[in-house]
């Protein structure tokens, strides 16, 4: 079986296929600039940006490559010995898209070492977070497992192409409606999770979960169409049963109001990364401290600015810049601008 497996990843399409997605997916993610990046230096970005890429795009791409690795015996005509092998139709089916998974395996590998390193070499933190890419390899198994039953059962020379495009245009829908149910249970995660909000691990793995047993599921679905080969058997309904679970739990899932289905907010850190100026402070978060320099600056410029100012007034926790009538905008420790509104500064954010 082994043999097998690794002769048809030498002679299938699919490795040329996902050497040209790596080498793009690498200067995809080599020619960010760090500076005008939304996602260099923040580890929630770095795994959100290589399992976009290699859903939408290598994922679209080696579906079509196992939709035309899969039509190869009909096309060829060589369909009647291919089904005198031994192996069933389902034992096939795996075969065909284990030999395409695994080449998107080491492109996904290579793309996530470039994208960590760049992050990396400009974060102070070292906390990769791997739900998001662990989703991001079950989604492509279940791309490429449609690829491989779309193939055999219409083994058409347009069957490769179409099917690419068919997912390319449903995640270009779902990112402009994402409030689809089927957007959860085919998830290409294109959203900015910055230092405030953390993936949701549970409904990451539970998407995954759904991902990889549908994609064993239908996987069964040409053995149990063709006659022409041995039927999967009862076997066939446990992942059909799990992706039934795990689909059925992502639809009832429910996000609260104004939050995003796929994060959560993060716990407030203990000791924040801050910077003083004068009597200016400004807090980040601890996995921004690799902005502390611009904070700096920022502080700097606040200070200078605004000059020797004391604290704000008492009346101004309750009145804000309005001045309470009858008052005179002065009192103990406060003192007045031009204005008449209570003047100076408390600066400081997390």
């Amino acid at each position: 079986m082994t043999r097998v497996l690794l002769h048809e990843m030498r002679r299938g399409e699919a490795g040329k296929v996902a050497v040209l997605s790596a080498l793009a997916g690498v200067w995809y993610l080599a020619s960010a600039d760090p500076a005008s990046s939304d996602w260099i230096g923040w580890w929630n970005q770095a795994s959100i940006k290589v399992q976009i890429f290699g859903v939408i795009v290598m994922g679209s791409l080696m579906s079509a490559a196992a939709a035309w690795s899969a039509s190869r015996a009909r096309r060829t005509r060589t369909a009647l010995w291919a089904d005198t092998t031994p192996r069933g139709g389902w034992q096939q089916a795996l075969l065909l898209w284990a030999a395409a998974w695994l080449w998107s395996l080491v492109a996904y590998a290579v793309m996530t070492a470039v994208a960590f390193q760049r992050t990396a070499s400009v974060s102070d933190v070292t906390e990769p977070v791997w739900s998001p890419l662990l989703l991001g390899v079950a989604m492509t198994g279940l791309q490429i497992a449609a690829g491989v039953t779309a193939g055999t059962l219409l083994p058409t020379r347009i069957t490769a192409p179409v099917m690419g495009l068919l997912w390319y245009a449903m995640f270009v829908v779902f990112a402009f409606v994402p409030d689809l149910p089927p957007a959860r249970l085919f998830p290409a995660i294109d959203e900015h999770l910055d230092t405030a909000y953390e993936p949701h691990t549970a409904r990451l793995l539970v998407a995954a979960a759904w991902c990889a047993a549908a994609a064993l599921a239908l996987l069964a679905v040409p053995a149990l169409v063709r006659r022409e080969v041995l039927s999967p058997g009862p076997l066939a309904v446990v992942p059909a049963v799990v992706a039934l679970v795990a689909g059925g739990a992502l639809l009832s899932f429910r996000a609260p109001e104004s939050h995003s289905f796929w994060a959560v907010p993060a716990g407030q850190p203990e000791r924040p990364a801050c910077v003083t100026e004068g009597r200016t402070t400004a807090c980040l978060w601890p996995a921004d401290r690799h902005l502390l320099p611009e904070a700096g600056a920022a502080v700097r410029t606040v200070d200078r600015a605004l000059g020797p100012l004391t604290a704000f007034h008492r009346a101004f926790y309750a009145t804000g810049l309005t001045v309470p009538e009858g008052a005179d905008g002065t009192g103990a420790g406060g003192a007045t601008g031009s204005g008449g509104a209570p003047t100076g500064r408390r600066a400081g954010r997390r």
